[in-house]
């Protein structure tokens, strides 16, 4: 097999290990968007098109599933934005194929202080985004391109675990319609109260 190939493998392997964590991920949001919280998702470096591709299957509306409020921070002073953007309760979701950025460690660090639950995905453990979020699944994988591909196959399984709940849930609530109940006839010659149309 192709080294690069070879590569990939290994670092998909290791990550379906963590593809329980990604769901629990989904679900956790799920809730959190349900409930009118947000997802924000911030990214480093080649990354940031993974953010983009994340924000663009959430943010979007399905057949069956209204838009939810996932959005990007992108540029410069992420912790600025996170403190603007943010609300005790909200998830920011940091991605890092190299797992070093000072930018998005120090947006993780005022989300934490804002309330905000914080996951990192990243390049090999350990890293400095990791470390500085609650949780993160970290992708073993010496190439950053290597990183970067593993990186999507988990955000997809983030996605469609976020998906599966957020219809779950809808469907749950889901009530039938109310039955039309027909008026009952009043008998010939008795009137009605003013106010009341015939």
């Amino acid at each position: 097999m192709n080294h690069h190939l070879t590569s990939l493998a290994v670092a998909l392997q290791a990550v379906d290990a963590q593809a329980p964590r990604l769901q629990s991920w989904g679900a956790t949001a799920a809730s959190v968007l349900l409930a009118g919280g947000r997802l924000l998702v911030c990214g480093a470096g080649g990354s940031e098109a993974q953010v983009q591709h994340l924000v663009a299957a959430l943010a979007q509306p399905e057949d069956d599933r209204p838009a939810l409020a996932v959005s990007a921070l992108s540029g410069a002073d992420l912790g600025t934005q996170v403190r603007e953007a943010g609300r005790p309760g909200d998830i920011l979701f940091c991605i890092c194929a190299t797992g070093s950025s000072d930018d998005l460690a120090g947006c993780a660090h005022a989300a934490h202080e804002l309330g905000l639950v914080t996951w990192a995905l990243t390049g090999p453990d350990p890293n400095q985004v990791a470390g500085a979020c609650a949780d993160a699944v970290a992708v073993p994988a010496a190439a950053v391109s290597t990183a970067e591909e593993v990186h999507l196959a988990a955000i997809h399984i983030f996605c469609s675990a976020v998906d599966s709940a957020v219809r779950d849930a809808m469907r749950s609530h889901e009530t039938p319609a109310p039955a039309v109940v027909p008026r009952p006839t009043r008998p010939s010659g008795v009137g009605l109260r003013p106010g009341f149309a015939r």
